[in-house]
This record gives C-alpha cells, sequence and structure tokens, in this order.
C-alpha cells in the first residue's frame, strides 16, 4: 500500500506465557487512531483486539489467547487511521501462547469484598471481604485507550441489579456500576441478537463490547447471585 510502513519493530515479551498475557512495545505514525492486533495460524484460529491511541510510541500489556498452546502463532499490529487506511505494519512477530487464568490482577487493589476487572487482561477477580477469591473467569469488556481517549478506569459501586436489560439486545443477569454517557455500564451475559449470541465463549478473553463486561451464564449467574448494591467494582488497565 503506498505510503504505509511495512514490518517495522514489534516487541513482545512475556509476562505470564501460559496465560497469553504480554507486554507490548513499538511505534505508530503520528494520525493513528486505531492499533489492531491479529494474530494468525491455521491450528490455532485468529484473534484480534483493539487499543485506541494517537500515534507515537506505545508501551502496554495485551492479551494474545491461543487456541493450541502447543503451537506457536503469528502476531502483527497494524496502524490505523479513523477512516480505516493502514498507516503501518509492526511484525509479524512468532510467540508461543497459551490460555490460561492469570492468578492475580496485574494491579494491585485495595483489601475486601471487590469485583476486579483488567482491561488488559480482559478478565474478572471476585473477592470476599476476607480477601478469598471466590472467581475468576474471562470476560469481553471494552478495548484498551491510550493517549486521548477517557477510558472508564476507577473504583465504582454497584447501583443495581436487573434480571433482564440492554436495548435490542437480550442481556441477562445485569449489575450495573457505572453512568456512562451512553448509558450504564455492567456485568451480563454475552448478548443475545435475533436468537444468536453476538459472539462465542471461546472469544470470551478479547474485547468484544462497546463498554460492558460480558461474561459465561454460569458466571454471571453467580455473580448476580452474589454481588449487592454498594459493593465495590475496580476498573483496571
Amino acid at each position: 500500500m503506498s505510503g504505509a510502513v511495512a514490518s517495522a519493530p514489534l516487541v513482545l515479551t512475556a509476562v505470564d506465557e501460559a496465560a497469553g498475557y504480554f507486554h507490548a512495545e513499538g511505534e505508530c505514525p503520528v494520525g493513528t487512531y486505531d492499533v489492531l492486533y491479529r494474530w494468525r495460524n491455521a491450528p490455532n484460529g485468529t484473534g484480534r483486539t483493539q487499543v485506541r491511541q494517537d500515534g507515537g510510541a506505545f508501551s502496554m500489556n495485551v492479551r494474545l489467547l491461543a487456541k493450541d498452546p502447543s503451537k506457536p502463532i503469528q502476531v502483527a499490529l497494524v496502524c490505523l487511521r479513523a477512516d480505516g487506511k493502514r498507516l503501518a505494519t509492526l511484525g509479524p512477530t512468532s510467540i508461543m501462547s497459551g490460555r490460561e487464568l492469570l492468578a492475580a490482577p496485574p494491579e494491585a487493589t485495595a483489601p475486601g469484598r471487590r469485583m476486579v476487572f483488567s482491561q488488559s487482561a480482559q478478565q474478572l477477580w471476585v473477592y470476599d471481604e476476607s480477601d478469598n477469591l471466590l472467581l475468576s473467569t474471562m470476560g469481553s469488556g471494552r478495548r484498551q485507550a491510550l493517549f486521548l481517549e477517557k477510558s472508564p478506569l476507577g473504583t465504582f459501586t454497584v447501583m443495581y441489579k436487573k434480571p433482564r436489560a440492554c436495548p435490542n439486545l437480550i442481556c441477562r443477569n445485569f449489575v450495573g456500576f457505572h453512568q456512562a454517557y451512553a448509558g450504564v455500564v455492567g456485568f451480563h451475559n454475552i448478548p443475545i441478537k435475533r436468537g444468536r449470541r453476538t459472539h462465542t465463549v471461546a472469544e470470551l478473553g478479547e474485547p468484544r463490547s462497546a463498554g460492558c463486561i460480558h461474561l459465561t451464564d454460569a458466571a454471571i449467574n453467580w455473580l448476580y447471585a452474589w454481588a449487592a448494591v454498594g459493593d465495590t467494582v475496580v476498573m483496571i488497565a
């Protein structure tokens, strides 16, 4: 493609290889709006994750899950303009990756009864009052946002619970905790539209949501029963 920079360096360092959790470093041209990761290998299938930024050097953690941990996957990063035009490609880089859960959140949080969700890990941890881990599971939340866009990170509280929510979708066992500009952000099942899920259970661990956090039916059923209005929710990078 004319004007595109090909095969620029992409450095991926394993934070937890078994969990498919990596630290990524590279640089996108000025004018970059989206950073799109693609990873492909026939036995492993394909995946993608997006990180919004505005060009320049970046340093961040990202989850790159393999379907078959015994085989390498090829990871490339594409720097895109807002209109979708490719400005540069970083990589590809070959890595070994897995699908295990991270034992703990990538950032420390205050002890006590709480739910912790990491955008970079796309994983939820739930703790009781004594700091015992009750639940650890993959989820699908929104993509990370760097530099220009405000990211909904911080500490929130459960506002309400509803057995069904979301306009034009079926979102069951909704646990709402943050009033965003477009509506309330919360935990719920993988949404159902016209009788079909909007993505598969296997795609949990990738950012597949505009804001809310999707969980398996078993996980959201448990969380809906456990969570109480006023409980703490911590959103971290």
